[in-house]
């Protein structure tokens, strides 16, 4: 799950910087590569979290370029962004991923959601070769919580097993033509789904807090579980109806934090408790407009993490002092 290794490695890299932060000093070199490489994987391992990524290198540069000049921490927070986007495209290019086309379900979930409401013939004419292409199922069965259940069939990509590069760009033109069109109506249902996403609003679907287990695959691996297994899994069982567990609790969590900000007492800690809300609130954010699903808790693993180390900095502003750092 990718979500782990995103949240974990920025957690890590975080607590490192905090680590040179609070013992007032220069930062080592060891320091300086470890946290940039954990930063730089995590935003590489969802790469469409980079938003969230960019309060945190931010707060990298700052900690490693502080003592020549606010000039230098922005110039640093932009090469270490720019840096991620050459990484990221140097990966793709070497490594030639497989193409797995999950944007199209993307531009279908907008499409039948404006189509539902205004009948309007607005898919490409690509689609309609496709025999499993079927209007009058996306009519009654749309949801916009989720396209999964139209696309996906024991496992394959049902409605569209010949997806390939010609089809994604006649449909990504179809997309932009209808929001075009129909912006008012776009926006509606991406908050509609949005409430799902964000448990405001149940369908009844299975959400997954945790997990243990690995999805059948070609490479033989498996999971059976065994004593530790349960040590694990069980407190999070126990918990699972809590109100943090749902995901709406750390987004709304999120801004009543940001009110916060002016009743520090110390700027390094202020500084800080900023760059980590900052990066759970843009990390979430985008997710306004590419949510796929409504029943993952992973998409909030770094939201949980940042609004708890925030409020940890917050206790500690309360009862430590610490020389401010400019």
């Amino acid at each position: 799950i990718k979500d782990s290794q995103m949240a974990l490695s920025w957690f890590l890299a975080v607590a490192i910087l905090f680590r040179v932060i609070i013992n007032y000093r220069p930062p080592m070199f060891r320091e300086a590569v470890a946290s940039g490489l954990l930063l730089l994987y995590g935003s590489l391992a969802r790469i469409n979290a980079l938003p969230g990524a960019i309060p945190l290198y931010f707060l990298w540069s700052w900690v490693m370029l502080r003592h020549r000049g606010r000039l230098f921490v922005l110039l640093g927070t932009a090469a270490f962004l720019i840096d991620t986007l050459a990484t990221q495209y140097f990966l793709t290019h070497s490594l030639k991923p497989e193409k797995m086309y999950v944007q199209n379900k993307l531009y279908l979930q907008d499409l039948t959601g404006i189509f539902v409401q205004t009948h309007e013939n607005i898919f490409p004419t690509i689609m309609y070769d496709n025999p499993h292409f079927d209007t009058t199922n996306l009519r009654t069965q749309y949801h916009p919580a989720t396209f999964d259940h139209l696309w996906w069939v024991n496992g394959t990509p049902y409605l569209m097993p010949d997806a390939n590069a010609e089809i994604t760009n006649q449909l990504y033109h179809s997309w932009l033509h209808a929001i075009a069109q129909h912006p008012a109506l776009y926006l509606q249902n991406r908050l509609e789904g949005f409430k799902y996403y964000l448990r405001l609003k149940d369908r009844g679907a299975p959400f997954y807090y945790n997990y243990a287990d690995i999805s059948p695959n070609t490479m033989g691996l498996s999971f059976h579980g065994n004593m530790f297994t349960h040590l694990f899994v069980t407190p999070v069982d126990i918990q699972k109806s809590t109100p943090y567990m749902r995901p709406w609790f750390w987004v709304l969590l999120n801004m009543l934090l940001l009110l916060l900000i002016n009743k520090f007492r110390q700027r390094t800690y202020k500084r800080i408790y900023t760059v980590l809300l900052l990066s759970a609130l843009l990390y979430q954010l985008p997710s306004f407009f590419v949510y796929q699903t409504d029943t993952d808790f992973r998409y909030f693993y770094w939201n949980c993490i940042a609004c708890s180390l925030a409020i940890c900095v917050f206790v500690v502003d309360r009862v430590r002092d610490l020389p401010t750092i400019e």
